[in-house]
């Protein structure tokens, strides 16, 4: 039997201001690497980065456009969070998932403190 996640929910929350992960794919060059680039081969991987970076916000944003779309079309509740819903959310994280996460994964509280100081 197969299922599709709109028709075991009955409520999403859709990404929006207060999404609760978002995750990094840096492209990455040793810095040693960088300072034998030329000013211009610099700028080059700036300006294409930049592209990139523009290109995927916006598809990333179709994607959730969909999602919602979706979850609506099936029923089911779709809502977004304000600034104290998600702290409240993220106190209540803080004491059970992250806590959890943070004690039984080895490394777990430092990839927490990672990912949660990216602003």
């Amino acid at each position: 039997m197969s299922y599709r996640l709109y028709e075991l929910v009955k409520c999403y929350t859709a990404p929006g201001d207060y999404a609760l992960w978002f995750m990094y794919e840096p492209v990455l060059i040793s810095k040693k690497t960088w300072d034998g680039l030329d000013k211009k081969q610099q700028d080059a991987l700036r300006a294409a980065a930049k592209k990139a970076e523009d290109y995927f916000a916006g598809e990333a944003q179709k994607l959730d456009d969909k999602a919602v779309e979706t979850f609506k079309k099936a029923g089911v509740q779709v809502v977004t969070m304000n600034a104290e819903q998600f702290s409240a959310w993220k106190k209540l994280a803080d004491r059970t998932a992250y806590k959890q996460f943070a004690e039984n994964v080895p490394g777990g509280k430092e990839l927490l403190d990672k990912a949660l100081s990216v602003k």
